[in-house]
């Protein structure tokens, strides 16, 4: 008589139990998703930033080294240097990125001196439509340093170097 007074055992989820489940999902991948695609979007600023002033250290540690001018030229999304051996390879920058200088030339070249100087200051933003992020790689004149900052100015006019703020 026992067999039939046994408990039956649970096989299985209930479909109600599925259908919640599937719904918790849904609503916590909706909030998350736009988080994830806006730090994605933040970080391909950054990584354009870390790519322009490589380049631009790169060619100016090699134009101290040989003891001759170095001069990078950044045209729509494209790093070159001249003479041939300034830069190691030509460098990409993401299409989705947004490059404004000043000077607001195209292309925009820079020329470091044998001592790795720059004649003039220059400011490079890179933005995203898809973020807020706004970064500046400035380049001071007479020394030539080269720092990178968060930009507070707007870039859809004039870019002004004093806007590039370093962060705290």
């Amino acid at each position: 008589m026992q067999l039939f007074n046994a408990p039956k055992k649970n096989a299985g989820f209930t479909l109600i139990e599925i259908m919640t489940t599937a719904i918790v999902v849904g609503v916590l991948a909706a909030i998350a998703v736009p988080s994830f695609v806006g730090l994605f979007n933040q970080n391909k600023v950054k990584e354009a930033v870390v790519q322009v002033e490589g380049a631009l250290k790169e060619a100016q540690r090699q134009a101290m080294r040989r003891g001759k001018q170095c001069t990078v030229s950044i045209n729509a999304g494209t790093i070159t240097a001249t003479p041939n051996g300034c830069l190691s390879s030509q460098r990409q920058i993401d299409s989705s990125i947004n490059i404004n200088t000043d000077p607001n030339t195209s292309p925009l070249n820079i020329t470091f001196s044998h001592r790795g100087n720059v004649t003039s200051t220059y400011a490079i933003v890179l933005s995203s439509n898809n973020t807020n992020e706004k970064k500046c790689v400035l380049i001071s004149d007479g020394l030539g340093i080269i720092k990178q900052s968060n930009y507070q100015g707007s870039v859809s006019s004039t870019i002004y170097p004093n806007q590039c703020k370093l962060s705290d």
